[in-house]
């Protein structure tokens, strides 16, 4: 029997040759005896016979005496196989499996299933293929018993995937920068990805960690880009936000960075860092890092979380530096160029602001304001009160003043604009008085 050797391999080329056993009369002549001993129940002589027959196909094969024909049932079906006589045989002749297949559109570019493989296992993805058709080999040699493999029918729509070896786990390491505060106590770093490059993509994607880090490590030319930002889950939380600015600009020229294993202290990377840049949504990075220590002072102060909102305005930012800067001295500095304060008409007072009417006096001017409260990202924080203490001031208005006095009476209201008393623009000093056992309450 001639045998049949495998062409174009890189192709998923499969060529097949159907071959078929010839018995000679004593073969069909035994089988008949086989089966008249079973009918008379004579199973041990059968048996004998049956392994005559077994004997008689052994050398059949094109690879004997690597390879012997032996027969087998495979789901209730007698049929022919290669059995290997030895070690040797395998090693020689190793039996394998080539056929045609489909793969996505995407992967069309690849020549071999070798580097399919290498790219599901660099990119630590699945890829599926589809099986046209599938025949095994002895080596370069056609398997001349191809029954016991998936019939065409089976194979028709099979598909099946290759799988990616995983990458080694996360392990622990602590990252130290030798000219900043920032560090990094505890990250638990993974390769990622290998680039077509040979480049090492490591990361600490897998940790839920407020800061994601990353590296891309050129292994051949002893190089590595550094990146830091704020965890997508993290991308609304003040603190986050904070640690990253904080690191970002406090980087100085040659700053070192140092990345160490926690489990066995040894130094996986020591360089240098540069060209780390930091683009800031606010045009501003020290306007969004002052901007992001309030609404840290605020937390804090306030205990609770604020969420940062896709857009952020003017007045939030105003108003946070105005309530951070309360909480810290209890204190905030103001212009004024008029204002305008409603008051509640007694005697004392009517007769008070006759007199600075008629005088147009100069004069300092301090009140209180209650149940007040600040409104950041729409969210008010309760201060309790506040008293604003004005610097030189006069009535703005007096003649206009002194005709609504005239008219009005004990317990009526008024209003009164004040300006400043010498210059066009004056100052004023808001003194911030926290509530604290109401604060607490609104937060429970």
């Amino acid at each position: 029997m001639s045998s049949q050797k495998i062409k174009n391999r890189d192709n998923f080329g499969l060529i097949a040759q159907n071959s078929n056993l010839a018995f000679n009369s004593y073969n069909y002549d035994l089988m008949n005896s086989i089966s008249e001993l079973l009918s008379e129940g004579k199973i041990d002589e059968a048996i004998d016979l049956l392994n005559n027959l077994r004997k008689s196909v052994v050398g059949h094969h094109p690879l004997y005496p690597y390879y012997s024909t032996e027969i087998e049932n495979r789901n209730g079906k007698l049929v022919f196989v290669s059995k290997p006589n030895s070690r040797e045989a395998i090693e020689k002749y190793p039996p394998r499996y080539v056929g045609k297949i489909t793969i996505p559109k995407k992967y069309k570019h690849f020549s071999s299933i070798n580097e399919l493989i290498t790219y599901s296992y660099r990119n630590q993805e699945d890829i599926e293929i589809n099986v046209k058709e599938v025949g095994r080999v002895l080596g370069d040699v056609v398997d001349p018993y191809q029954e016991d493999i998936f019939s065409p029918e089976n194979i028709q729509n099979m598909k099946y995937k290759i799988e990616h070896k995983e990458f080694p786990p996360a392990r622990p390491y602590k990252i130290i920068f030798s000219n900043s505060k920032f560090t990094m106590d505890y990250v638990l770093l993974r390769v990622m990805k290998i680039t077509d490059k040979g480049e090492l993509i490591i990361s600490n994607a897998e940790q839920d960690t407020r800061l994601y880090f990353e590296m891309k490590m050129d292994t051949q030319n002893k190089k590595c880009n550094f990146n830091l930002e704020v965890n997508e889950k993290y991308k609304r939380d003040v603190t986050a936000n904070l640690m990253c600015i904080s690191f970002m600009t406090s980087k100085k020229k040659e700053n070192e960075i140092k990345i160490i294993s926690l489990e066995y202290g040894e130094e996986l990377i020591n360089g240098l860092l540069d060209n780390l840049s930091y683009n800031s949504d606010f045009g501003d990075v020290e306007k969004e890092k002052k901007f992001l220590e309030n609404l840290k002072t605020i937390e804090d102060f306030y205990d609770m979380k604020i969420e940062i909102p896709d857009e952020v305005f003017n007045y939030d930012m105003n108003n946070a530096e105005i309530l951070a800067e309360g909480i810290k001295n209890k204190k905030v500095s103001g212009k004024f160029t008029r204002c305008k304060i409603e008051f509640k008409i007694n005697k004392k007072f009517k007769e008070d602001t006759i007199k600075l009417c008629n005088n147009n006096e100069a004069f300092s001017l301090t009140y209180e304001m209650i149940d007040v409260s600040i409104s950041i990202f729409g969210q008010a924080f309760e201060i309790g009160k506040v008293i604003r203490r004005f610097g030189k001031v006069k009535i703005a208005d007096s003649k206009k003043v002194m005709k609504k006095l005239e008219v009005l009476e004990i317990g009526d209201k008024i209003s009164i604009r004040y300006a400043p008393a010498d210059k066009e623009v004056g100052e004023c000093i808001d003194e911030l008085c926290f509530d604290l056992k109401n604060i607490e309450e609104d937060i429970e």
